[in-house]
């Protein structure tokens, strides 16, 4: 099965998703905090966020295509908001590169260096993180 694609609906493609989930993680783990719902996931609560914004879709609509609750998609994005912005404060693209559509995006260490491993299905219980 061809994994689902994205790009269209948040504005970035399934690598770059990822990466933003794995920044996220980083942030939380510092904190020792979750802003989203458990029964979300941090990879569906970023997804989520990302097709809020972009598409200017109600909480209500945002809620249906996710099978959750209006009241849900207000929490998770009022949570994961802002840890976007704060997940890619450190990226600030070179403007020729970001022009020509190449910009790419480095991880950089958030609290301390580690590596990350994240699938689409992303909860606290199976992301493994090493270093």
């Amino acid at each position: 099965m061809e994994p689902l694609r994205y790009q269209s609906t948040t504005g970035l493609v399934a690598d770059q998703i990822e990466e933003l989930v794995a920044r996220i993680w980083q942030i939380v783990q510092c904190r020792k905090e979750q802003v989203w719902s458990p029964t979300v996931g941090l990879y569906r609560a970023v997804t989520l966020t990302l097709v809020y914004v972009r598409q200017n879709l109600n909480q209500a609509a945002v809620g249906d295509l996710f099978g959750v609750s209006q009241p849900t998609v207000s929490r998770v994005y009022r949570g994961i908001l802002p840890l976007i912005g704060e997940a890619l404060c450190l990226h600030v693209p070179d403007l020729e590169e970001a022009i020509r559509g190449r910009s790419s995006w480095s991880m950089a260490p958030m609290c301390r260096p580690v590596t990350v491993l994240v699938t689409r299905t992303t909860t606290p219980a199976n992301v493994a993180v090493l270093g």
